[in-house]
């Protein structure tokens, strides 16, 4: 019966599970010979349904392998399932088990290529770690948060959609954190927790998510209510229509960030400071790709309300801005009308179709290069999103050993022990880590797997013979001295307001 238990769990018959699970006649946490459960074998095999069967039948959401301690979690990252992926974390798997090889989840999902799956686990804060702050601890019993305002603010930390004015809809919906008198609580609490996701947890993304979002909060309690708020970040420049009050928020955001050292921020300053606002690519537009790993240049199909992508309406009279229904166009047409008629005269802009028709015409882009052999980061040309990696598959049955094979060849043998390593930011997994640059160039363009420390940012050596077009300084190249030419960044071009 065990047997055919797990091969039911693995062909996702949900009926037939239910009604052995009813008649009592599995144990829900059963293995096999490798001690893979039912709820890995779904898992791997993309059965959400099932998985969600099995855990409210008390399956063990971080039980281990035996051999390899490999968990449910790391097996849907593996195999690109991010719908299981999510599910798992929401019943309380944890992302930060490692298994034999030393990986957690965020790093299969690096290995594999899974970009998906590593912006769930990258945005994913467990409920519990705001549930922890509403019960009151220590001398000061004021500082601690009110049970209602645990659940909206964890959805809020969890959005992927950093477009201010979307993140301002639900928070409208819950008035219950704008409240002037949760306000304080609010700004400690995230405070307390950026600090916990950037030094002890080591996940960049959400501990700059955090303070993004009490930027936001900071700036509705300046303004007049969430409606004005939300009119503010709408409101685009008298020329082109330009969310100039939506940039400078993200710029300000980054210029703000008390953990310079930090990786992401420096990439992001580096990518930002020599974009002048309007005349590139908006800063939420690299904050998302750094985040969420939106490489593809379909920022035009966007809502220009809420952020929202695969908007499919669009303005008639000019075609030239995407919304996702009546109800964003109208919020947004109090500014849009003053420049919908230049926008008409430009040529209008490809309906997603029709590209996505000329894309399959087009050959397939060539495989990325290499990293070469000296490299410890996670190979980054690995495919398969949605399907499993054809090195792990074998007619849906999970073989173990090739894993073990194929991330020992990779990274080393199993008995290699790695420090505690910084989350995969997705902007590294197409991001080459070769560079012939200056030196700040080279730490820029770290491995995701190194935590920069504050000595290394402020160890760049300083230009000499400085001009408005650069400096010159010297390095030592095996032994010899080297004169290398560096241009000056203004850190001034960031708005201060």
């Amino acid at each position: 019966m065990d047997t055919e238990f797990l091969q039911l769990c693995k062909d996702g018959d949900s009926d037939k599970v239910s009604l052995i699970l009813k008649e009592k006649r599995a144990n829900v946490n059963v293995t096999d010979s490798d001690g893979m459960s039912g709820l890995m074998h779904a898992a791997y095999n993309g059965h959400t349904e099932m998985c969600s069967l099995l855990l409210e039948q008390g399956a063990e959401v971080d039980k281990e392998t035996t051999m390899d301690y490999f968990t449910a979690l790391m097996l849907a990252t593996l195999a690109g399932r991010g719908e299981v992926v999510q599910l798992l974390l929401r019943a309380g798997a944890n992302p930060e088990k490692r298994n034999k090889l030393d990986k957690n989840a965020a790093n299969m999902a690096a290995f594999v290529g899974s970009k998906e799956c590593l912006r769930i686990i990258n945005n994913f804060l467990p409920l519990s770690e705001l549930v922890y702050h509403t019960v009151p601890r220590g001398l000061d019993k004021t500082d601690f948060l009110i049970p209602e305002l645990a659940p909206p603010l964890h959805h809020l930390c969890c959005m992927t959609n950093l477009n201010p004015v979307k993140m301002l809809l639900y928070v409208k919906e819950n008035p219950v954190i704008t409240n002037p008198a949760n306000k304080l609580q609010i700004n400690r609490v995230l405070d307390r927790l950026i600090d916990k996701q950037f030094k002890e947890i080591i996940n960049e993304v959400m501990a700059f998510k955090m303070h993004y979002i009490t930027c936001l909060l900071e700036e509705v309690h300046k303004r007049d209510g969430i409606d004005g708020t939300i009119r503010y970040f709408l409101l685009g420049r008298k020329l082109d229509g330009f969310p100039i009050n939506v940039e400078q928020l993200v710029r300000r955001a980054i210029r703000t960030f008390k953990f310079v050292q930090s990786q992401l921020v420096m990439q992001l300053i580096r990518t930002i400071a020599a974009i002048t606002p309007g005349a590139g690519k908006p800063a939420l537009y690299f904050v998302m790709t750094t985040l969420n790993g939106r490489h593809v240049d379909v920022d035009e199909f966007a809502c220009r309300t809420c952020g929202e992508m695969n908007a499919e309406k669009r303005c008639s009279a000019c075609k030239q801005v995407f919304y996702c229904n009546a109800t964003c166009q109208k919020m947004h047409w109090f500014t849009h009308k003053k420049v919908c008629e230049s926008l008409s005269k430009r040529k209008p802009i490809q309906p997603k179709c029709q590209a996505a028709e000329e894309d399959m015409m087009m050959p397939p882009p060539p495989p990325p290069p290499q990293l070469p052999p000296s490299s410890q980061s996670l190979p980054s040309s690995l495919s398969s999103v949605s399907q499993p990696p054809p090195q792990y598959s074998d007619n849906n049955n999970l073989n173990l050993n090739n894993i073990n094979n194929t991330l020992t060849k990779n990274n080393g043998t199993s008995e290699e022990k790695h420090t505690p390593e910084q989350r995969p930011l997705l902007s590294d997994l197409s991001v080459s880590k070769e560079s012939d640059t200056t030196p700040a160039d080279q730490v820029m363009q770290q491995n995701s797997d190194q935590v920069m420390s504050g000595s290394e940012f402020l160890a760049k050596p300083e230009p000499q013979n400085t001009s408005a077009g650069g400096g010159e300084y010297t390095k030592m190249e095996q032994g010899v001295n080297v004169v290398v030419k560096e241009e000056v960044l203004d850190s001034n071009i960031i708005p201060t307001s």
